[in-house]
């Protein structure tokens, strides 16, 4: 039985049943895109060489507690990039990680300045508070209208975005995914659907391979680098390549935002 694991699909000699042969690209890509979001390894520690002779009596080192690093700065790189993001406007979960900064955070989506008014049985703006896991997933009914999405940690660091719910639903090209199990299938179309109409469906696209990573590791592999601000190409036509830079349209109030 396949799994979605990346090992498992590039593993066929150790198979008594074959994997499809289209699964090898796919397993090759998520490997790649498993290494590249791990973090980097720790230099191994050089034990001293003990000298030849007497030994010498060396007086106990007072423990200094060590301070906690400081977190990385506040950041939404899924929402930087030179086109505003869509999402659809239909009762949903809405799915939000973002990167950095000192928790707790308060997360704010909010209808846009001069957009249609909610009503009280349609509310516009909706709030939320997260801790360390620096993750959103609550249910929501927007209407559609452009909306400002702002996040702020506890030092008063702040960033922003604005993205749009809209009603038109993207339409995915699925015709060569039918033969694909079907967790390996919705992971490509979510791939697809990041790159369609120049990018404008990267955020619609992790929050589904969010919900589809609940219990299908490549799902979760491909949500992660969407969130880090990674291409996501399709595994089955071309290879991953690094992230383009582009103008950003998300704003930071975060110290140093304005040096980098």
């Amino acid at each position: 039985m396949a799994t979605n694991s990346p090992t498992e699909l590039i593993t066929r000699a150790r198979r008594s049943v074959p994997l499809p042969k289209e699964l090898d690209p796919i397993g090759a890509a998520l490997t790649r895109w498993n290494d590249d979001l791990q973090p980097p390894l720790e230099p191994p520690v050089k034990k001293p060489v003990p000298r030849k002779g007497k030994a010498r009596v060396v007086p106990p080192v007072q423990q200094v507690a060590a301070k906690p690093p400081a977190p990385p700065p506040l950041a939404m790189p899924l929402l930087t990039g030179a086109v505003q993001q869509r999402l659809m406007a239909v009762p949903r979960r809405f799915n939000h990680a973002f990167l950095g900064g000192k928790p707790p955070f308060t997360v704010t989506l909010a209808l846009a300045e001069g957009q249609h008014a909610g009503t009280p049985e349609v509310p516009s703006t909706w709030t939320f508070q997260v801790g360390d896991e620096r993750v959103v997933s609550s249910i929501i009914d927007p209407a559609t209208g452009l909306y400002d999405l702002r996040v702020t940690d506890a030092a008063g660091a702040t960033v922003q975005a604005r993205i749009a719910f809209v009603a038109a639903q993207p339409s995915i090209d699925t015709h060569d995914l039918e033969d694909l199990p079907r967790g390996i299938a919705r992971v490509v179309a979510g791939a697809r659907l990041a790159n369609m109409d120049g990018g404008v469906w990267r955020m619609e696209a992790e929050t589904r391979l969010a919900d589809e990573g609940r219990d299908n590791y490549a799902a979760a592999l491909m949500a992660a680098r969407l969130l880090a601000g990674n291409s996501l190409p399709d595994p089955l036509l071309a290879p991953a390549s690094p992230p383009v830079a582009a103008a950003p349209i998300a704003a930071s109030s975060a110290p140093g935002a304005a040096a980098r």
